[in-house]
Protein backbone atom coordinates (compact mmCIF):
# COMPACT_ATOMS: atom_id res chain seq x y z
CA UNK A 1 0.00 0.00 0.00
CA UNK A 2 2.56 2.35 1.26
CA UNK A 3 4.11 1.93 -2.46
CA UNK A 4 1.51 2.20 -4.25
CA UNK A 5 0.82 5.94 -2.44
CA UNK A 6 3.94 7.13 -3.00
CA UNK A 7 4.42 5.70 -7.00
CA UNK A 8 0.89 7.68 -7.42
CA UNK A 9 2.50 10.91 -5.52
CA UNK A 10 5.61 10.74 -8.20
CA UNK A 11 3.30 12.12 -10.85
CA UNK A 12 2.89 15.08 -8.70
CA UNK A 13 6.68 15.24 -7.36
CA UNK A 14 7.14 18.53 -9.23
CA UNK A 15 4.14 20.09 -7.20
CA UNK A 16 5.52 19.34 -3.41
CA UNK A 17 9.11 20.00 -1.43
CA UNK A 18 8.94 17.05 0.79
CA UNK A 19 10.39 17.67 4.25
CA UNK A 20 10.54 15.25 7.49
CA UNK A 21 9.12 16.21 10.44
CA UNK A 22 12.30 16.88 12.22
CA UNK A 23 12.84 19.05 9.73
CA UNK A 24 9.64 21.04 10.12
CA UNK A 25 10.50 21.48 13.92
CA UNK A 26 14.09 22.33 13.62
CA UNK A 27 14.38 24.21 10.63
CA UNK A 28 11.25 25.49 9.87
CA UNK A 29 12.26 28.66 8.10
CA UNK A 30 14.18 26.51 5.86
CA UNK A 31 11.75 24.66 4.43
CA UNK A 32 9.99 27.97 3.42
CA UNK A 33 12.87 29.34 1.87
CA UNK A 34 13.32 25.54 -0.38
CA UNK A 35 9.47 26.07 -0.79
CA UNK A 36 9.64 30.16 -1.92
CA UNK A 37 12.81 29.08 -3.67
CA UNK A 38 11.30 25.75 -5.76
CA UNK A 39 7.88 27.67 -6.67
CA UNK A 40 9.99 31.71 -7.85
CA UNK A 41 8.02 33.01 -4.74
CA UNK A 42 9.09 35.05 -1.51
CA UNK A 43 7.08 33.66 1.55
CA UNK A 44 8.37 34.96 4.73
CA UNK A 45 9.98 32.53 6.70
CA UNK A 46 8.74 33.43 9.96
CA UNK A 47 11.32 32.21 12.86
CA UNK A 48 9.91 28.50 14.57
CA UNK A 49 9.20 29.87 18.34
CA UNK A 50 7.98 27.50 20.77
CA UNK A 51 4.80 29.49 21.12
CA UNK A 52 4.24 29.35 17.05
CA UNK A 53 5.14 25.26 17.49
CA UNK A 54 2.47 25.30 20.49
CA UNK A 55 -0.22 27.13 18.40
CA UNK A 56 0.50 24.98 14.90
CA UNK A 57 0.07 21.53 17.51
CA UNK A 58 -2.96 23.14 18.77
CA UNK A 59 -4.42 23.85 15.56
CA UNK A 60 -3.45 20.39 14.56
CA UNK A 61 -5.37 18.45 17.13
CA UNK A 62 -8.43 20.34 16.52
CA UNK A 63 -7.84 19.39 12.81
CA UNK A 64 -7.71 15.92 14.30
CA UNK A 65 -10.50 15.72 16.34
CA UNK A 66 -12.76 16.98 13.56
CA UNK A 67 -11.79 15.27 11.21
CA UNK A 68 -10.47 11.61 12.92
CA UNK A 69 -12.69 12.02 15.84
CA UNK A 70 -9.32 11.62 17.90
CA UNK A 71 -8.40 8.38 16.81
CA UNK A 72 -4.77 7.92 18.56
CA UNK A 73 -3.40 5.61 15.40
CA UNK A 74 -4.08 8.61 13.39
CA UNK A 75 -2.85 11.58 15.26
CA UNK A 76 -0.35 13.62 13.61
CA UNK A 77 2.07 13.69 15.69
CA UNK A 78 4.10 11.80 18.06
CA UNK A 79 2.59 9.57 20.85
CA UNK A 80 3.51 6.67 23.02
CA UNK A 81 0.79 4.93 20.85
CA UNK A 82 2.55 5.59 17.52
CA UNK A 83 5.77 4.65 18.74
CA UNK A 84 4.45 1.19 19.96
CA UNK A 85 2.79 1.06 16.44
CA UNK A 86 5.89 1.83 14.50
CA UNK A 87 7.94 -0.54 16.98
CA UNK A 88 5.31 -3.43 15.81
CA UNK A 89 5.69 -2.45 12.31
CA UNK A 90 9.59 -2.13 12.29
CA UNK A 91 9.41 -5.72 13.78
CA UNK A 92 6.71 -6.40 10.84
CA UNK A 93 8.93 -5.76 8.04
CA UNK A 94 12.13 -6.99 9.18
CA UNK A 95 10.87 -10.19 7.78
CA UNK A 96 13.54 -11.56 4.98
CA UNK A 97 10.16 -12.29 2.59
CA UNK A 98 10.19 -8.39 2.89
CA UNK A 99 13.52 -7.61 1.47
CA UNK A 100 12.66 -6.92 -1.90
CA UNK A 101 9.97 -4.78 -0.84
CA UNK A 102 12.19 -2.46 1.36
CA UNK A 103 14.51 -1.98 -1.09
CA UNK A 104 11.47 -0.87 -3.55
CA UNK A 105 10.11 1.37 -0.88
CA UNK A 106 13.25 2.54 0.11
CA UNK A 107 14.60 3.64 -3.43
CA UNK A 108 11.33 5.38 -4.06
CA UNK A 109 11.55 7.29 -0.83
CA UNK A 110 15.00 8.53 -1.88
CA UNK A 111 13.57 9.27 -5.25
CA UNK A 112 11.16 11.16 -4.13
CA UNK A 113 13.24 13.08 -1.60
CA UNK A 114 15.64 14.02 -4.27
CA UNK A 115 13.25 15.52 -6.56
CA UNK A 116 11.97 17.52 -3.64
CA UNK A 117 15.73 18.81 -3.07
CA UNK A 118 17.37 18.76 -6.42
CA UNK A 119 16.06 22.31 -6.62
CA UNK A 120 16.17 23.42 -3.08
CA UNK A 121 18.39 26.23 -3.63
Amino acid sequence: EWIHHHRELMAMRDAVVVASLPELIDDFGRVVQRLSHRFRTSLPADPWTPDKLAETRQAMEAHHRIVHAGAPHTAPWPSEHRVSMAVTARRALADPDLAVIRRQADELYASFVACSTDSAG
